[in-house]
């Protein structure tokens, strides 16, 4: 009986232990979302599904790191109001080192909750024209009434998410009127970002405390020791996000139009077709998703046209000059379009103009 007794006293008093003692928690959770390239369709289901699956998982905050030189205006604007509406807080980090927030990403960057650069890295120009892409209309009065119209669109909607999240609305509109780029340390003494960290780790101790204002309330961010979740691409959303650049798509609309011309000038090789037909498949796809100038295409066809007539009926070099220049033309103009900040780089444009000029220049004096 007196060891019933013991025993009973013995476990109230473990209860009454196990009761004083201080809970323990679990380590905080935070999605981890990483875009590089260009802001597009693609892009942005990623990162609006990133912010609908971190709110579903009750994570303490998702984390977009960012690295990119801009994109469509019309995705950029699905992300904004996916981040301005957020019930998880938002910490938007430009980085690692050498990174950037250029165009569109000026816009993400601004709308996160908690905006922050790596050391090295750069936010900034922001302007219409380079979102709209060039005139190139003959009613030069209704390009500029147009061109006055987005402009004065994009610095409102710079302003209103300046305003909305606390930051330097000037600079905003610096940004957008003016190209204005500025580094990370400039961003911070503007009020353009909230914090400088060089990564995850120091980002999560500079953020300890924060207290933000998502759209479920008040939350003060406390992540440090937090457990990292990647929030990984789609399948739909990396061959979106894939056909998207600007660069693949010149590519693959020269390697198809080169391999028709391989099938006709050597007829029933196939293989040179079929890699043609699939090149020029994925090229429609992805012109699909990204506006582009039709001006631009045509030219880019008209200059395969001439290389082909070099290498048919030779011309001493005129036709592969005036196809190659006409390839490089066509490439440079093929995004320049409103609503697309987007453009083959020149070391695709070379490259491309060289491979295909000299291979017909070669074919055409054999």
């Amino acid at each position: 009986m007196a060891y019933a007794l013991a025993m009973l006293r013995f476990a109230q008093l473990l209860l009454a232990m196990l009761a004083l003692a201080p809970a323990v928690q679990a380590a905080p959770l935070v999605h981890v979302a990483i875009l590089q390239g260009g802001v597009d369709p693609g892009s942005a289901l990623y990162l609006v599904q990133a912010i609908e699956d971190a709110e579903a998982a009750q994570a303490d905050a998702l984390v977009i790191q960012l690295d990119t030189p801009g994109g469509l205006v019309t995705s950029a604007r699905e992300i904004v109001s996916a981040e301005l509406s957020a019930e998880v807080p938002v910490i938007l980090w430009v980085g690692p080192s050498g990174a950037r927030a250029g165009s569109a990403g000026v816009f993400l960057t601004m709308a996160a909750h908690v905006a922050v650069m790596a050391p090295g890295t750069t936010i900034g120009a922001a302007h219409p024209v380079n979102l709209m892409g060039g005139g190139g209309g003959d009613d030069e009065g209704g390009d500029a009434i147009m061109e006055e119209k987005i402009l004065n669109d994009t610095l409102a909607w710079a302003r209103t998410i300046a305003d909305q999240r606390n930051r330097n609305a000037d600079w905003a509109e610096a940004a957008v009127r003016d190209s204005d780029a500025i580094t990370d340390a400039e961003a911070l003494e503007l009020g353009v970002i909230d914090l400088v960290a060089p990564d995850m780790e120091a980002l999560f101790a500079a953020v300890e405390g924060r207290v933000v204002q998502t759209a479920a309330g008040e939350v003060t961010l406390s992540l440090t020791g937090a457990t990292t979740v990647a929030v990984e691409w789609t399948r739909e959303q990396r061959v979106i996000h894939t056909l998207g650049d600007p660069n693949l798509l010149f590519v693959l609309i020269g390697l198809g139009l080169l391999g028709l011309y391989v099938e006709f000038h050597n007829p029933g090789m196939m293989v040179p077709a079929g890699v043609g037909i699939l090149c020029l498949l994925g090229a429609g796809i992805g012109l699909s998703i990204i506006p582009f100038h039709v001006g631009g295409l045509l030219l880019i066809v008209a200059g395969f046209l001439a290389l082909a007539a070099e290498a048919w009926v030779g011309g001493l070099g005129a036709f592969a000059l005036v196809g190659t220049i006409a390839i490089v033309a066509g490439g440079s103009m093929l995004f320049d379009v409103q609503g697309v900040d987007l453009r083959v780089n020149w070391n695709t444009l070379g490259a491309v103009a060289l491979i295909c000029g000299g291979g017909a220049l070669t074919i055409g004096l054999a």
